[in-house]
């Protein structure tokens, strides 16, 4: 009677060593997932975890204060080359100037070697 309420023998067999094998399945997993944190520790416990981590700190910090100098750098740039441009600008109006005047005196001394221009 209790193996039509639980089912025959050789099915509760079977039942049993899929179990068994499910728990030998979870142990190996375990001792996997041990092995893995053991590693980790060893690794975080050597320092060089912490080491790395402070190197690549470093580097991000040179790597930003070498941003920030370009950054420097280029308004420091953009400032000469306003400056620059006003100069060439001044320089500009000042080399028309000098034209104006060199075109005048040429023709005065037209007026003076060939006389005043003749009209009509």
């Amino acid at each position: 009677m209790s193996d039509l309420v639980t089912g025959n023998r050789a099915d509760i067999d079977r039942r049993l060593a899929a179990e068994a094998q499910s728990i030998e399945a979870l142990a190996g997993k375990q001792g996997e997932i041990a092995a893995r944190l053991e590693a980790s520790e060893t690794v975080v416990g050597s320092g060089a975890a912490t080491r790395r981590l402070d190197a690549v700190e470093a580097d991000l910090g040179a790597i930003s204060q070498r941003l920030a100098a370009a950054g420097d750098s280029d308004r420091t740039s953009g400032a000469r080359a306003a400056a620059l441009d006003a100069r060439l600008a001044t320089f500009d109006g000042d080399l028309k100037t000098v034209q104006d005047k060199l075109a005048a005196t040429e023709r005065d001394v037209s007026e003076i070697r060939d006389g005043p221009p003749r009209r009509g």
